[in-house]
């Protein structure tokens, strides 16, 4: 079986497996502390708040150094070197968990872990868009985008299921990436070809300082910053709406008295829509076309307002639906867009990690800027996390279908037929 790539040649199911194996862990790291958060007290009764706070916000804090740090190396002839490293670090990671018995230990784990993803993390996207283009790229972003969200459901199925048993059992979850190092001769084989050169300016303002020739040499020019800036903007909008769900969810359930195993499928509900919307993500743009990106965002508010309005679980798991289906549309096409923000193929990588960071900073500055607008408007209400993120939804989906032939907010026929 062979995969059409869009420029007349085809690549092996190997390697198409081979480079979707890159997505399995990209959304993981903290998902395993999840579970013993409330235990922690039992399992280290000396940690101090700081030590609770590192293990679980440093794994994303340093994500996003070394996802610039694999972006710029990219453009280097060390390719390989960096994607070995990630994978064998991640999964040695994993192993070291499994044998940690001490808060410290735990943290410097953790830091391990986040280093080790936001070294595969461009590649993930990145090697993709470097062998494929057209709709066939747009399909494969697809399916690594609903990878990565799909592994997510089943890793919080199975942290869920062996929590219990033993606090370091959940762990177990990030030996995923393993499968890459067995698929590393197919996945550096790809890294290995020439990236696919059909960066198309004629969307995106071109009045941007950019190198003319094609010259990887400075690693750090070849951007158009303005429909860069724009993108990484839009990206850390959604991302922030849609995480709005899993981290103020449970509070706001909890006095609904909805059971932990109802909120975790709200929650898991959210993920696996993201899944569905990435895998069926070309069927989608045939259908909506260049209205695509407002009404993706009409379904997120429209989803958000039901966790607002009605306290109800099948509501909330509509809500979660409708959030989840509208992300994970929109995601695989910003990384598609990301490949358009740099003047050379050889920078796409880059270009990848660039947008990458909004990810996890929204992640990041979530509490810090929720925290913020609720002293503004002296709110201290459970629902204001939600109301907020509506409002800004409900801008973004005006700005949208006002823009919706623009290059941000624009679907264009090539991402389909």
């Amino acid at each position: 079986m062979q995969f059409k790539t869009g420029t007349g040649s085809t690549v092996s199911v190997m390697t198409a497996i081979a480079l979707w194996s890159l997505s399995l862990g990209v959304d993981l790291p903290g998902l395993a502390v999840t579970p013993m958060l409330d235990r922690l007290d039992s399992i280290f009764p000396n940690a101090s708040e700081l030590e609770v706070q590192l293990l679980t916000v440093l794994p994303n804090l340093l994500i996003i150094p070394f996802v610039l740090l694999s972006g710029r190396l990219s453009m280097s002839n060390h390719k390989t070197i960096v994607i070995t490293t990630g994978v064998a670090l991640y999964v040695l990671s994993a192993i070291l968990y499994i044998f940690s018995d001490t808060m410290t230990e735990l943290i410097i784990i953790s830091a391990l872990l986040g280093c080790a993803c936001g070294l595969i993390l461009p590649f993930s996207t990145g090697l993709i868009a470097n062998v494929f283009t057209g709709s066939y790229r747009v399909t494969q972003m697809g399916i690594v985008s609903g990878i990565g969200n799909g592994a997510l459901v089943v890793a919080t199925f199975v942290v869920g299921l062996v929590a219990s048993i033993n606090w370091h059992m959940p762990f177990l979850v990030y030996l995923l990436p393993a499968l890459s190092l067995f698929l590393l001769p197919w996945i550096n084989k790809a890294a290995d070809m020439n990236p696919v050169d059909d960066t198309d300016s004629s969307s995106v303002d071109t009045t941007d300082s950019r190198k003319k020739e094609d010259d990887c040499s400075n690693k750090w020019s070849g951007f158009y910053v303005m429909p860069t800036l724009k993108l990484l903007g839009s990206y850390f909008l959604f991302i922030y709406v849609m995480s709005v769900i899993p981290y103020y969810g449970p509070y706001l359930m909890t006095p609904d008295k909805l059971s932990t195993t109802q909120i975790g499928t709200v929650i898991a509900l959210l993920y696996l829509a993201m899944f569905i919307s990435g895998i069926s993500l070309i069927k989608t743009l045939q259908h909506m076309r260049y209205n695509t990106y407002w009404i993706a965002c009409a379904m997120i508010g429209i989803g958000m307002l039901a966790f607002i309005l009605v306290h109800s679980f099948v509501l909330y798991c509509i809500g979660a639906l409708l959030v989840g289906f509208g992300v994970g549309t929109l995601q695989p096409v910003i990384y598609d867009k990301a490949t358009e923000i740099v003047d050379s193929p050889c920078r796409m990588t880059m270009a990848m990690a660039v947008i990458l960071t909004a990810n996890y900073l929204a992640i990041s500055l979530l509490p810090i800027i929720n925290d913020f607008f609720a002293k503004i408007f002296g709110s201290k209400s459970l629902l204001f996390p939600f109301i907020f993120s509506f409002v800004v939804i409900v801008v973004v989906t005006g700005v949208a279908f006002y823009n919706r032939r623009g290059f941000i907010f624009g679907i264009r026929e090539s991402y389909y037929s």
